[in-house]
């Protein structure tokens, strides 16, 4: 955070952004005070400036304005690395440093754990990934550990060589993703995996593995662009709403175990509590705050719902289709027709929106129903710090920050200082439909 109380100039009335590269305008007491009074990056300096990271640069040399280069001492890095078996990121965050620099110190002073080190790291890893309280002691605790992840995550793929998974970088989700569909499908599909993508070529569809990528948007109009669907899978989704994922996945993979016609069905008008906790069980986005909520019930069972409300961001329009969704496993031929025509039977709207995410669905729903596509919206984003570490952009709006005692004078600023980051997905089909 600057202190911009020790600053000369008022840069909060008089944002630099409006004299970009004009490097005298900054004195030379300003740019020490922050550099090396308050010790902030080049990156923070230039995101309160406004300006690139190359134009701090070239005023901190154009000042002559260094930092005396930090010594580390071998027997400090060797305490942390070696004796307390600290993992590389800790004592990097302790000694305020990169890993990959510190990487480089222990090469130069040979500085390398042994193998019972780096095993004991990766079954640390994995107890607190896991919320694991045991250890590999043993093997029978080990099989332990590894029977317990296979009930808690419905996944065999973690059962051969758990720590092989920890070794692997990048996007240490994807085989889990691959072993679980090429299970369920039982070799029904040729697929194959190709850097982050799975692919189906018997269907034009790729699953893209997703931890911390930001082009989600332009791999999804690249590759429709050629017919091909790509549905995202985020890793935090994958964690904390697998058995959903999948659900979807059943459907795009035409794995449903039934299939039920519309025409067998009856339908009913649902009380809050029965449509929330169907929609917590089979919607992606869970339960929702409608006016109106169709169920469609096959032997007495709740198989499908369909939710309406008032529009909550166009007041142009006079309904809003909110929710969609079957029971699990699940096909209900001409299901949403069916439920969209009592509401319109009911409520004569003149126009109807809806959105469908780009990142899970084609759309082809909307089309059946005969909405038209009115245009996209830009992506959205959450705060994302780690899988079980992420919120919404509306439980960051800056009010609600400051009200928790935060300080910043943006939700940007604020979320940068709590060290989140920004992960956006593909943007919603904005769908209309005129009467």
């Amino acid at each position: 955070m600057i202190d911009i109380t020790k600053l000369s100039r008022d840069y909060i009335n008089n944002p630099l952004v409006k004299i970009k590269n004009k490097y005298e305008e900054i004195p030379y007491e300003d740019l020490y005070e922050m550099y090396i009074n308050q010790k902030l990056t080049i990156s923070e300096i230039s995101d309160f400036l406004g300006v690139s990271d190359n134009t701090i640069k070239i005023m901190l040399r154009e000042n002559n304005i260094t930092k005396n280069k930090k010594t580390f001492d071998k027997e400090e890095i060797k305490e942390l690395y070696i004796k307390k078996n600290l993992p590389r990121k800790e004592v990097a965050d302790i000694l305020n440093i990169s890993e990959i620099k510190l990487a480089l110190l222990c090469k130069e002073y040979g500085l390398k754990k042994d193998k019972k080190q780096i095993h004991n790291n990766y079954v640390t890893t994995m107890n607190k990934k896991y919320n694991i309280d045991n250890s590999f002691q043993n093997i029978e605790v080990k099989n332990k550990i590894k029977e317990t992840i296979k009930e808690k995550y419905n996944s065999s793929s973690y059962l051969t060589s758990i720590d092989y998974r920890l070794k692997k970088s990048g996007n240490h989700f994807l085989e889990d993703v691959f072993n679980t569909i090429k299970q369920k499908t039982n070799k029904k599909y040729k697929i194959k995996i190709d850097k982050e993508y799975i692919i189906v070529n018997e269907l034009n569809l790729i699953i893209h593995c997703v931890i911390n990528d930001n082009n989600c948007i332009e791999i999804s109009k690249e590759k429709e662009e050629a017919g091909i669907f790509v549905y995202h899978i985020f890793e935090y989704e994958w964690v904390n709403k697998r058995q959903k994922i999948l659900n979807q996945l059943n459907n795009l993979l035409h794995l449903n175990e039934h299939t039920i016609g519309a025409r067998k069905c009856s339908i009913k008008l649902l009380k809050s509590k029965e449509k929330n906790q169907f929609l917590r069980e089979n919607h992606l986005q869970g339960e929702d705050k409608c006016n109106v909520a169709y169920g469609l019930f096959y032997n007495n069972e709740l198989v499908s719902v369909m939710t309406f409300t008032k529009p909550r961001f166009n007041k142009k329009y006079e309904w809003e289709l909110s929710r969609y969704a079957c029971k699990a496993n699940y096909n209900i031929s001409g299901g949403a027709s069916k439920l969209f025509k009592q509401f319109i039977k009911d409520y004569n709207p003149k126009n109807i929106l809806s959105y469908s995410d780009i990142s899970k669905t084609k759309g082809n729903l909307y089309q059946n129903l005969g909405f038209t596509l009115d245009h996209i919206a830009d992506p959205n984003y959450i705060w994302y710090k780690n899988v079980n570490d992420y919120k919404t952009r509306y439980q960051c709006q800056k009010h609600k920050l400051l009200a928790k005692g935060f300080k910043g004078t943006t939700e940007v600023d604020i979320m940068k200082q709590l060290k989140y980051v920004k992960l956006y997905d593909c943007g919603n089909k904005v769908w209309v439909l005129n009467r």
